[in-house]
């Protein structure tokens, strides 16, 4: 569903930004199509740079009340950081998540028993494309992996919970070994909500490595009205 979706979002973006330019240019108006293909493909420039200004506002307050006992990065950290992400993101949600998100598949090779394989886990808004560079150095290391998508996009975080304990299996199965879980973001909270419900669980788990996962909420997630968002508020009852 959702490598569907951000195709429609790519394409029509593309197709917007060649509409305007073209109907521009024909009306002896370069600058004005320069600029509004400019702001079609770079708007998510400016929607990074608005959350980054949230994150170090936040981010200060709560480390003068005492709440987060992180250094504040400094303006430099934060601007380097902020044009990673505007670099990284076309490339993610534009191209490897909605084109390639099945252009490494999962890597569950016959002769790995003893061997301990690898379970990835994506966040909010992503899907198993988000790790194909991880998956591919994996491939000729013949290390066992198995990236799920987590269905439904925007459901219920603990919805994960079965395609999760499927891949454990899966894993368990190549290698007779439980696996590394790598976790991004919500992807986290979903590893967590199995862990807390499935049988014996955290002895399932050889180690679990969690990425930017809000394990006490995030902020932003006011702002979200999906079920999943809501429970990544700061203080929800599900967490």
């Amino acid at each position: 569903m959702l490598a569907k979706l951000q195709q429609a979002l790519t394409l029509g973006a593309l197709l917007a930004a060649a509409l305007w330019a073209t109907l521009c240019w024909r009306a002896g108006h370069p600058l004005a199509a320069f600029l509004g293909v400019a702001l079609v493909l770079g708007a998510h420039a400016f929607v990074l740079a608005l959350e980054f200004l949230l994150l170090a506002c936040v981010h200060q307050h709560d480390h003068r009340s005492g709440a987060d006992p992180t250094p504040p990065a400094s303006a430099s950290q934060l601007l380097r950081a902020w044009w990673g992400e505007v670099l990284a993101a076309p490339t993610v949600f534009c191209w490897r998540q909605p084109f390639r998100s099945r252009s490494v598949p999962d890597h569950l090779p016959v002769d790995a028993q003893g061997r301990v394989g690898v379970l990835f886990v994506h966040g909010f808004v992503c899907n198993r494309g988000l790790w194909n560079d991880w998956l591919r150095r994996l491939v000729p290391q013949q290390v066992p992996f198995v990236a799920v998508n987590m269905e439904p996009v925007f459901g219920r975080i603990e919805d994960g919970v079965a395609t999760i304990d499927a891949a454990i299996t899966a894993l368990e199965r190549c290698t007779g070994r439980a696996p590394v879980i790598v976790a991004h973001s919500m992807g986290g909270l979903a590893v967590r909500a199995w862990a807390a419900t499935a049988p014996d669980g955290p002895l399932r788990l050889a180690h679990l490595i969690t990425i930017g996962t809000p394990h006490r909420g995030t902020w932003l997630a006011r702002y979200g009205m999906s079920p999943n968002a809501r429970q990544m508020c700061v203080g929800s009852a599900w967490l």
